[in-house]
């Protein structure tokens, strides 16, 4: 992949990660897909790990609530933030998946064919156009 592509790739990604952080609908799909410590990486072996001391103290502790996204300018919401820029900053590289059925008309669905990673593929993350 060229690097001009590459990096206006990774600007859209960013750019689109932003309107899911202010999306409440689409930031409880990250949150429910949100796995604390060891025992829930073995037990889902998807979403998205979160095994900092703590974060795995206050889900200990009954605190870590994951019913309603952090509210904007919160600690929670800039952590979110953080780890989605630096994701969306740092991709090596874009992949467009399609299936032999017609193009999606659901724009969720749509955004799901565009999958930017800069982890392993079984950590891709869904960037929407």
């Amino acid at each position: 992949m060229d690097t001009a592509s590459l990096e206006a790739l990774r600007a859209l990604c960013w750019e689109s990660a932003k309107v899911e952080l202010r999306t409440p609908r689409t930031m409880l799909e990250s949150i429910r897909l949100l796995r604390v410590g060891p025992a829930e990486f073995l037990a889902h072996r998807d979403g998205i790990a979160l095994n900092t001391p703590f974060v795995r103290a206050m889900d200990a502790l009954g605190l870590f609530d994951r019913s309603l996204g952090p509210p904007e300018g919160s600690a929670g919401y800039k952590a979110a933030a953080e780890r989605f820029e630096g994701h969306s900053r740092t991709a090596m590289g874009f992949v467009w998946l399609a299936s032999g059925n017609p193009v999606p008309t659901s724009s969720r669905r749509l955004a799901l064919m565009c999958a930017c990673s800069s982890r392993p593929p079984n950590w891709a993350w869904a960037c929407t156009p």
